[in-house]
C-alpha cells in the first residue's frame, strides 16, 4: 500500500511553530528539572516555524528526558533552535560522561541501552524518536560535546508561517 494508507498521520504535517512547542514542552519539564535541580539554558529565536506533527514534541521531551536522566544532577543542560541552511536544527546537550563514538548509531535502535548503573529505561525512546524524524524527512543525531557531554540534535525543513501568522 502507499505510504500514506500505512501511515495517515502523515498527511497532518503543517506549518508548526518549533520555538513555541519548545516552550511547552519545557514547562512540562520544569518539576523534573526542579527535581533533578538542573539549570536549563535556552536559545532559541522567537518563531522558528517547520512542516512538522505536534508529535514532534515527544521527541523535543524524549531528548530533554534523557539529558536529565544521564546527566549528573545539578547540571546545566543546553537547549538550542539554530537556522542551518533551509532547515531548523534542535539540539539538547547534557553535562553527562558523553556517548562513545563506536555507540552513537547504537543509542538509536530498539532495545538498546548503554550500560549506565541505575538509570531505567526500556531502549525505546530514541528508537521512536528516530523513527518520529525520519516521517518528517528530518535527520536525528549524536555528536560529543567538547566539555560537556552528549549533544542530541535534529534537523527539519523550514516551512512558512502560516497566513494567521503573517499577518499578526
Amino acid at each position: 500500500p502507499p505510504r500514506s494508507t500505512l501511515f495517515p498521520y502523515t498527511t497532518l504535517f503543517r506549518s508548526l511553530d518549533l520555538s513555541a512547542m519548545l516552550r511547552d514542552v519545557l514547562t512540562e519539564f520544569e518539576a523534573r528539572a526542579r527535581e533533578r535541580r538542573l539549570r536549563i539554558q535556552v536559545e532559541a529565536p522567537a518563531h522558528a516555524w517547520a512542516r512538522a506533527n505536534p508529535m514532534f514534541g515527544d521527541v523535543l521531551e524524549n531528548l530533554l528526558s534523557n539529558a536529565a536522566k544521564y546527566g549528573p544532577e545539578g547540571g546545566t543542560v543546553w537547549v538550542r533552535i539554530d537556522e542551518d541552511d533551509g532547515h531548523w536544527r534542535a539540539s539538547v546537550t547534557d553535562s553527562g560522561e558523553g556517548i562513545p563514538d563506536a555507540d552513537k548509531e547504537r543509542v538509536f535502535r530498539r532495545f538498546e541501552r548503554l550500560a549506565k548503573g541505575n538509570v531505567k529505561g526500556t531502549g525505546l525512546g530514541l528508537a521512536i524518536a528516530q523513527r518520529i524524524v525520519d516521517l518528517h524527512g528530518g535527520r536525528i543525531w549524536v555528536e560529543d560535546a567538547p566539555g560537556r557531554g552528549a549533544r542530541f540534535c535534529v534537523s527539519l525543513a523550514k516551512a512558512e508561517p502560516p497566513a494567521a501568522a503573517r499577518e499578526a
